[in-house]
């Protein structure tokens, strides 16, 4: 009988695999942010038009061109920023991860669900991790470089579920994975 060694990433794709990175309640908190700020920042961008174009005081007249500069450079970086912006990070924040087989399911949040994606091990890279501070408040988090993506996939640290292990486990297999294709 001839025995086969099996990677860590045959043997998790034989049984159901357990997340290793849930967003859990931080993930409901950006959903309601996003599905408040999202319109707003939508409606901000045409507002900006308006207060450079067609601003006026309350005797009619154009208010100076400062003022509506101003306005409508304050307008159009809000409604970039809530508009375009969150759209961007929900793609790049994962609500869940999990090991599937030869791929890792990445669910994140689009503006009416959840939008689930599978990709490939070999495309996880290096991940580093990161001590955020907002004012006074920790923000711990890590990013993972995936091949393909412009920006790197943020991991809250302050998630339901993080397993580092499980991270390492993955990032590990996605080497052997990118080895075995590429045996130079």
């Amino acid at each position: 009988m001839k025995s086969r060694k099996r990677s860590w990433a045959n043997a998790a794709a034989s049984k159901p695999s357990r997340p290793f990175y849930e967003a859990g309640r931080q993930g409901t908190k950006l959903r309601w942010v996003v599905l408040f700020l999202v319109p707003l920042g939508f409606v901000a961008l045409p507002a900006a038009y308006w207060a450079f174009t067609d601003l006026r005081a309350l005797d009619g007249s154009l208010e100076p061109l400062g003022l509506r500069a101003a306005l409508a450079g304050l307008l159009l970086v809000t409604g970039l920023l809530f508009g375009p912006g969150l759209l961007v990070f929900c793609r790049i924040y994962p609500l869940c991860l999990t090991l599937a087989e030869d791929c890792v399911v990445v669910q994140t949040m689009s503006f009416f669900g959840t939008r689930e994606r599978r990709l490939q091990l070999a495309r996880f890279g290096a991940w580093s991790e990161h001590e955020g501070h907002i004012y006074t408040v920790r923000t711990p988090f890590a990013t993972v470089k995936i091949a393909g993506w412009a920006l790197p996939m943020i991991l809250d640290r302050q998630a339901k579920t993080f397993s580092e292990a499980g991270l390492r486990r993955v990032l590990k297999a996605a080497a052997q994975q990118r080895k075995a294709k590429d045996p130079q």
